[in-house]
């Protein structure tokens, strides 16, 4: 499997550690705008993520409740893929573009404008927080599979989809052929439709008439254009059509196996204009709950996150929790070992004296201290990365 192109991802560190004793709670904001630059350039951003005042519990169900949050986490991820490969599929670039937004922003802006309702949440159990979290997800994967499916179904149901595109010499005919383009009640004349290649469109106008005998003079009529193909009408005599159309395939004309008909052909149209006004319905039904699930599943798979780095940080630190959490986000791939390095120095003071910074600090993305979605290695503050190309 080729592996991805990190380059054309958006990486963040959601970052937290406990505070030392007797300082401000300004103190990690100020070292992290500090060491936020190398050599007068910009090395990431920042943003603190306010976290309500939970009530967490016991050490023991915080690592049973670790779990269960792994677990939403793949789940709400896996939503997230699948929703904006539907949304691909069904929408042009620029559309697609407008579509994966969550409150108007894209999913880089939102991060950076995240925050939690803390009035809330204040002293809510993070177990019901969680499981608040699950119900919604759960029941839109679920109805996710139903209504692609159901759009997928609606998309394929048509009998005369095969034959609504492609060019004159393939596609159906109803809605192309006019009454007035065809003889009608006539015991001995008939009207053929022919698909001409436009390069030989003079050859036609030359040659029709000749092709046998029993053709009507000057009876061809252009109908209808493409990039390949023009349709010409020639009537005939019906007990020549079968010769007629002999002779024309050896000329490279195409007699298509068409016959109008005034009932058929009009009733053909109606269903068809049915099934297109039903698809496009569908398609912007589609497009609704396909966004509006995209923007839910967005904001609790962030959510999500946030959680388990606090359950990691209690479960590391200890209780009562007294640590802070922060979105670190840098500018460019290039800068992600220069933001390691900084974020061991912002929280240097959690290093023991055995700590190897040396193999640490340079450490490449998705490696984390805590093994949320990868291999886990040693750091000395909490760390989850983060990455929203879900279209990669």
């Amino acid at each position: 499997m080729a592996r991805k192109d990190s380059s054309k991802e958006n990486i963040h560190f959601l970052v937290s550690g406990p505070l030392p004793e007797g300082v401000k709670d300004t103190y990690f904001i100020q070292r992290l705008i500090k060491h936020s630059t190398y050599r007068g350039n910009p090395i990431y951003s920042f943003k603190e993520v306010i976290i309500p005042d939970f009530k967490v519990g016991t050490l023991d169900s915080l690592i049973a409740l670790s779990d269960d949050v792994r677990k939403y986490d793949l789940t709400c991820e896996s939503l997230l893929k699948k929703l904006v490969k539907f949304l691909k599929e069904i929408l042009d670039t620029v559309k697609f573009e407008k579509a994966i937004k969550v409150q108007g922003k894209t999913f880089e802006e939102f991060l950076k404008h995240f925050s939690w309702d803390v009035k809330k949440y204040y002293n809510v159990n993070l177990v019901k927080v969680v499981e608040e979290i699950a119900i919604p997800v759960l029941r839109m994967e679920s109805r996710t599979k139903e209504k692609i499916t159901t759009y997928q179904n609606c998309k394929t149901d048509n009998k005369f989809e095969k034959t609504k595109s492609g060019s004159l010499a393939s596609k159906r005919l109803n809605d192309i052929v006019k009454r007035e383009h065809v003889v009608l009640g006539s015991e001995y004349l008939t009207t053929l439709f022919v698909a001409v290649p436009r390069h030989l469109e003079k050859e036609w106008m030359a040659n029709y008439e000749s092709l046998t005998e029993l053709v009507v003079p000057q009876s061809s009529q252009k109908i209808a254009t493409d990039s390949e193909f023009t349709l010409y009408s020639v009537t005939l005599f019906k007990r020549v059509v079968e010769a007629f159309t002999e002779k024309a395939k050896l000329e490279k004309f195409i007699v298509r196996d068409f016959v109008y008909d005034p009932q058929t052909s009009d009733s053909q149209v109606q269903e068809v204009k049915q099934k297109d006004a039903q698809r496009n319905h569908v398609w912007a039904s589609s497009v609704r709950w396909a966004r509006r699930y995209l923007e839910e599943a967005f904001i609790y798979w962030f959510q999500l996150k946030v959680i388990f780095v606090i359950i990691e940080a209690t479960l590391n630190y200890g209780l009562p929790p007294r640590f802070q959490c922060f979105l670190v986000s840098p500018v460019s791939s290039k800068q992600l070992k220069k933001t390691r390095a900084s974020l061991l120095a912002v929280f240097d003071h959690l290093k023991s004296p055995n700590f190897d910074s040396h193999s640490s600090g340079g450490l490449e993305e998705g490696v984390d201290s805590v093994a949320f979605a990868g291999s886990a290695e040693y750091l000395p503050y909490t760390s989850l990365t983060i990455s929203v190309n879900f279209h990669l």
